[in-house]
């Protein structure tokens, strides 16, 4: 899969974006409206710790008939994967408080494996979670000069760097410019 380079003008509509699939490079794709997220950074806050800082941006993304729910697809496939560990965790914990109620002093010995299995489940799902999500198309820069885009079709690539050189403009890619902060 490859990556791109959308400037500021291509995700706000006043350069065109192909009419080829982020996803899959199928053309006659049409632009929907898509959120993307990324941490820009890690901030020290006395009150908190560590805080990310992070940055969303709304944008027509080009996608065919196939992909046009890929990015809402994502959260909830996300959500029943919550959903299948979650309720038969709690399910299990209640049953260990009950069985435990019932044997008396000992119960303490039937609660604390089902709570470290329920533990380790939760954080194999985070797990997942995380690592499911960078795999498909996703954000990894975003500035005030546009956002990088990875795991894109590389036809859609080569359709952009074509519009790109139809238009004359010179690729956003070999120049990559640092976002200026204040320090406070």
């Amino acid at each position: 899969m490859a990556s791109i380079f959308l400037t500021v003008g291509e995700l706000k509509g006043k350069r065109p974006l192909p009419s080829c699939c982020v996803v899959c490079g199928a053309n006659k794709a049409k632009l929907r409206e898509t959120q993307f997220a990324i941490v820009a950074e890690k901030r020290w806050s006395v009150v908190t710790g560590q805080v990310d800082v992070t940055r969303h941006l709304t944008t027509g993304i080009p996608l065919c008939n196939e992909h046009e729910k890929f990015f809402t697809d994502k959260y909830t496939r996300m959500l029943i994967l919550v959903a299948i560990i979650f309720i038969p965790a709690v399910f299990l914990v209640l049953g260990a408080i009950i069985t435990a109620a019932m044997i008396g002093p000992n119960g303490f010995f039937v609660v604390i494996p089902v709570v470290f299995l329920v533990m380790i489940a939760i954080f194999t799902l985070i797990v997942l979670l995380k690592m499911k999500d960078k795999k498909g198309v996703h954000a990894s820069e975003m500035t005030y000069r546009g956002m990088r885009l990875e795991n894109v079709a590389p036809d859609f690539v080569d359709a952009v760097k074509d519009l790109r050189y139809e238009y004359r403009d010179e690729p956003e890619d070999r120049t990559r410019f640092k976002e200026f902060t204040r320090d406070d």
